[in-house]
């Protein structure tokens, strides 16, 4: 009786360190889990090798070896990695996206006009090809975003090149910025170039910046040189406005600046509107309203919201209508300004909010999408 009990109670604990510690599909440790949609649980490894092996659209578990959608595994690697959104773009016909650093994924999100609503497109793993041995890998950390008129996106991670996908994550190509002695943004320099902060400009072409060295070089979106200059403070996040100057926030407790791309000046610091704020100021995510011909502006610090200026820096306003953001990051208009998109890394906070331009409108849904 006591050598059955002790054999059952060895089954037991067993079954749940096999449960609880060991993988699956290759029966080895189970180092950073995976649990995936179908209720299976993976190792990290197993899991990157079978998205690896799978096809563009479909995903076969390796444990049950159920087919699925990788947009609904993706999808559920981005929700568990939620805290950690960065950069955000408005997208043609008032959609966004939107990327996550930690997840090392881009998820759009599009405006359905007929029903109103907001629904998910596409979610999909930031990865390339390096040409040489057609060797894919991910790209660590995405930062910012960029959306340009024929929907292509443009994302930065913190190297030295721009990476350049289409509307249904299929990687385009990469180029890097240019110095502004002549030189091409590179891995050798110690430190070595940083590109953060990416938009577009009303001619089309892409603005980023380089938080190392403290400049920002304009291109096509081919990646040909048309300007770089250099600026005062680290581009983390960048806007364009319509009086042809980019706003730099550097994401520190410091100003935001508007630099006019004419005379490549800093020509205003914005700081924190005393009366509102008591000197609390950690601005981040910035964007522009050029209907309403206002910069918006994300603060983490003293009292957290968005705040307004005008083109020329003046303090407007601080939005209490969107109280429950706590931990923005970037933010991003939509094209018809109806909409503000914000990149909410507290789980209880929204990624879609109504704007007061027009009240008239029919609500559409803001779920946190």
């Amino acid at each position: 009786m006591a050598t059955s009990s002790t054999n059952g109670a060895v089954s037991k604990f067993l079954n749940q360190y096999r449960d609880r510690y060991e993988c699956s599909s290759c029966k080895g440790s189970l180092v950073d889990p995976e649990n995936l949609p179908c209720g299976c649980k993976c190792c990290g490894r197993c899991y990157y090798k079978a998205l690896r092996a799978s096809s563009p659209d479909s995903f076969k578990c390796p444990v049950c070896l159920k087919a699925m959608t990788k947009n609904e595994v993706i999808r559920k690697q981005v929700r568990k990695f939620l805290y950690s959104p960065r950069g955000v773009a408005s997208f043609p016909d008032n959609g966004y996206a939107k990327v996550h650093t930690d997840a090392a994924a881009v998820e759009i999100v599009k405006y359905a006009s007929s029903e109103r609503r907001f629904y998910a497109h596409k979610t999909f793993h930031a990865r390339y090809r390096i040409t040489k041995g057609g060797v894919t890998q991910t790209i660590s950390k995405p930062w910012d975003v960029a959306v340009s008129a024929e929907k292509e996106l443009f994302i930065t991670n913190g190297t030295p090149f721009i990476h350049v996908y289409d509307e249904d994550g299929q990687y385009k190509r990469r180029f890097a910025a240019i110095t502004p002695d002549g030189g091409a943004s590179n891995e050798l320099c110690d430190p070595p170039s940083a590109l953060h902060g990416i938009t577009v400009n009303e001619n089309g072409e892409i603005m980023v910046g380089d938080t190392n060295y403290k400049y920002i070089s304009v291109l096509t979106t081919k990646g040909f040189h048309v300007q770089s200059f250099n600026i005062q403070i680290s581009p983390k996040f960048l806007a364009s406005t319509p009086l042809n100057q980019v706003v730099v926030s550097s994401c520190k407790c410091g100003p935001v600046d508007i630099v006019d791309l004419d005379t490549e000046c800093t020509v205003k610091s914005i700081f924190a509107p005393e009366s509102e704020n008591a000197g609390q100021w950690c601005p981040t995510g910035v964007c522009c309203s050029w209907d309403e011909e206002e910069i918006l502006i994300a603060n983490q610090l003293g009292k957290v919201g968005i705040y307004g200026f005008s083109l020329e820096g003046t303090f407007l306003d601080f939005y209490e209508d969107y109280n429950d953001i706590h931990t923005p990051w970037g933010i991003a208009v939509s094209e018809d300004e109806k909409y503000l998109f914000v990149s909410n890394s507290d789980r209880s906070g929204k990624s879609i909010y109504e704007t007061d331009k027009d009240d008239e409108s029919d609500e559409a849904d803001d779920t946190k999408l």
